[in-house]
């Protein structure tokens, strides 16, 4: 048995034994289990194409493992507990899912990939990974998990607000495929923190322009250079602002989407989410745009909501859709 891979292990659909043919999501997910224990010492992940076109990159399967290892740590998560696979095996979160499981001894309970899986739960469970998508607008069924990670897309304000009446513990990840899911994790619930803090074996560091650096030796990453611009509070904990790559530049102004998209989409009540477009005097000018009908906004409404003059969408457009990966995450690039 590779990994010392804990003999406790089950993966359940309707609490018993996981078969083949039970499910497409059961199949995938013996399917990863079979390519985990070849002896291959490398496994192939799909990235999500959220920032570009999607890639399929190989890592070490011992990176997994001490992934595994650091967030079971960091969450203090026990041993031959019950958790669900709310995600898909093909991608870095269910596969990370399965091999936490296999390293605590859990009892993996397989379920139908679906946003409105909350409301489908027949159970209680100790521990989930689910994607904001899947939460929103069912926050408090989140109660009925003892602790859940949320990935895959930013927590916006709407949802944080939603979360009020969640009593178990939420916490938001930051992490990429290079890093095999999470390394770092941010407390939302019972306690709301600003920063994210590096699970054990990471530290944090920035370049000249504030773009993040991780240093995660066991991940084979000695120092991975990052476009994300963040705050260093210390080397093991950051305020994250926004993507450098998705900066514009407006008039001599760096404008961070992934501040004014929730200020926006507070004031509107549904999603908005910004580019910009060629201007003779500004250069670049900010523009937002919303799935259905444009609002309207009166310049009092948005000087007061503490949006710059460079900030204020200098126009706003209609999609019939927002394009998104499976995650809940815009395609920034087809924006």
């Amino acid at each position: 048995m590779q990994f010392n891979e804990h003999s406790d292990f089950q993966l359940l659909r309707n609490g018993i034994a996981l078969k083949r043919g039970d499910s497409a999501v059961g199949d995938q997910a013996l399917d990863f289990l079979d390519e985990w224990r070849k002896d291959d010492p490398t496994i192939s992940l799909q990235t999500s194409g959220s920032t570009g076109v999607p890639k399929v990159v190989q890592v070490e399967k011992a990176v997994m493992w001490h992934s595994a290892t650091a967030t079971i740590a960091a969450l203090g998560l026990a041993e031959s507990i019950h958790a669900l696979l709310a995600l898909s095996p093909q991608y870095i979160a269910g596969k990370m899912m399965i091999v936490r499981a296999l390293l605590g001894g859990w009892k993996l309970h397989v379920h139908d990939l679906s946003t409105a899986i909350l409301d489908d739960l027949r159970s209680d469970f100790d521990f989930a990974a689910l994607v904001p998508l899947q939460v929103k607008g069912r926050a408090t069924q989140l109660n009925k998990i003892g602790t859940t990670i949320l990935g895959g897309a930013p927590v916006d304000a709407g949802l944080l607000d939603e979360m009020n009446e969640v009593k178990t513990r939420v916490f938001e990840t930051y992490g990429m495929t290079e890093t095999v899911s999470h390394i770092a994790l941010k407390e939302l619930r019972p306690h709301t923190q600003d920063a994210f803090h590096a699970v054990p074996g990471v530290t944090f560091s920035v370049n000249a322009d504030s773009e993040l650096r991780i240093h995660a030796p066991q991940w084979n990453h000695t120092e991975l250079q990052t476009t994300d611009v963040v705050s260093l509070l210390n080397e093991n904990t950051f305020v994250w602002k926004g993507r450098s790559d998705f900066v514009i530049n407006s008039g001599g102004v760096k404008i961070h989407p992934e501040k004014v998209e929730p200020i926006l989409s507070k004031l509107v009540g549904k999603s908005v989410y910004v580019t910009s477009r060629q201007d003779d005097a500004l250069g670049r000018r900010l523009v937002a745009i919303v799935e259905g009908e444009v609002p309207e906004l009166s310049r009092e409404l948005l000087q007061s909501s503490g949006l710059s003059v460079y900030e204020t969408p200098k126009a706003w457009l209609s999609v019939s859709s927002f394009p998104m990966t499976e995650s809940g995450k815009i395609v920034r690039h087809k924006l």
